[in-house]
């Protein structure tokens, strides 16, 4: 987990509903990987300005994993 505001890593990665687990799953093998990694779910925190901490976390990471899954229904 970054430890303050600024600090780069390798990846952020990002959700969209009902893939929680799957993005949970991406981001533990890249850790185990060794890359330094940012999420959604574990680092930003429930009372922080979502906004915000999206939009640090975009410019700190050198690349993006965004995780969405489409429904045909």
């Amino acid at each position: 987990m970054p430890s303050g505001p600024g600090e780069r890593y390798d990846f952020f990665l990002s959700r969209r509903g009902s893939v929680a687990t799957i993005a949970r799953e991406v981001t533990d093998v890249l850790k185990e990987k060794g890359y330094k990694v940012r999420t959604q779910d574990y680092d930003i925190p429930i009372t922080a300005n979502f906004i915000e901490e999206m939009h640090e976390a975009v410019k700190n990471a050198r690349d993006l994993v965004k995780v969405r899954i489409f429904s045909l229904c």
